[in-house]
């Protein structure tokens, strides 16, 4: 997770120092990773806006359940997967977005 963190901290120097905007996919934990905290900030207003986290997690397992299909022991290796694969994402696109807002040196 740390790795991933300063991966997307580091990402997010470079692109200030070159002032260079690099590929959408670059942007997409960053865009994640906002679109959760605000969904689940409104969420105490209504909880519909719970329905993005969800429909994330169920993406997560789906992907997670699409690479072991067939494997012995899949549904745990699916769990597994999905967190670890929510894991990377959201850790990448915070280490972003707090070297963007320059909390991090």
């Amino acid at each position: 997770m740390k790795q991933f963190f300063w991966y997307g901290r580091g990402r997010c120097y470079v692109m200030l120092k070159h002032r260079r905007i690099f590929t959408a996919a670059r942007f997409a934990p960053l865009a994640l990773v906002i679109s959760l905290v605000t969904s689940l900030a409104l969420a105490a207003l209504d909880w519909r806006w719970l329905l993005l986290p969800l429909a994330y997690i169920v993406a997560l397992l789906v992907v997670g359940g699409s690479m072991w299909r067939g494997e012995q022991h899949w549904a745990k290796r699916t769990v597994v997967q999905a967190a670890v694969l929510g894991t990377m994402h959201t850790a990448y696109g915070t280490g972003f977005l707090l070297k963007l807002l320059h909390i991090l040196p």
